[in-house]
């Protein structure tokens, strides 16, 4: 498994890193990727002070999902999980390697 926490938004190279965690994952392996809801900073206010990244480079599931998929990698989204108030989860699985 590998977890990405609020990170992928500000990767320059994002299906770069995407290829390198499918190349690290096993057959059936899991990504499992948290990050924050688009939600303008303002919004986000924790112990006084705004949080998550500027909502312009945020990414939601939908979008993270399609970015995840579009790679053309042998991934898919296995499931999304909301973990409000400020974040998403998604797992995506690798194919399992057997030929059909």
């Amino acid at each position: 498994m590998v977890f990405l926490h609020s990170t992928l938004h500000s990767i320059d190279d994002k299906v770069g890193l995407v290829s390198e965690v499918h190349a690290l994952l096993a057959p059936r392996g899991r990504f499992a990727v948290v990050n924050w809801l688009p939600i303008p900073r303002e919004q986000t206010i924790w112990l006084g002070h705004p949080r998550g990244p500027k909502q312009e480079v945020g990414m939601g599931a939908e979008a993270t999902a399609n970015l995840v998929l579009g790679a053309e990698l042998e991934l898919r989204l296995e499931r999304t999980v909301p973990l409000p108030p400020l974040h998403f989860g998604l797992i995506f699985t690798k194919a399992d390697g057997a030929i059909a």
